[in-house]
């Protein structure tokens, strides 16, 4: 017998469930993770000049990531027959989606609750 066969796991897929499948899973918290210890990283090297990146370029480099993670999980979502929308996304956020043309792509809601209704 593998050592794989033998793990069974019975572990929740959510940290926190709000209601019927609506919550904060815990690969979106391992996202969360890897976004902030990235940009701690990133800053560490570009303020210490290990990098060609200036400090104040990590913020842009990381929302360019986010926006590719997303523009992944849309086409997944789609791909699987579901949906993905952006709920109470600031300006910024707003801004570079209609810049690059994304905001056709994705439907945009000013609150969850709206988009929790549907």
């Amino acid at each position: 017998m593998l050592l794989a066969e033998a793990w069974i796991h019975d572990l929740d897929p959510f940290l926190v469930e709000f209601s019927d499948g609506i919550g904060l899973r815990w690969y979106g918290l391992s996202y969360i993770a890897g976004f902030l210890v990235a940009w701690l990283l990133l800053r560490l090297l570009a303020g210490s000049r290990r990098t060609a990146l200036r400090p104040e370029m990590v913020g842009d480099l990381l929302l360019s990531c986010v926006v590719g993670v997303l523009v992944g999980g849309l086409r997944r979502a789609r791909l699987h027959g579901g949906r993905l929308v952006l709920a109470a996304a600031n300006d910024r956020v707003r801004q570079i989606l209609e810049i690059t043309g994304l905001d056709t792509a994705f439907q945009l809601a000013d609150a969850v609750e709206g988009v929790v209704a549907r």
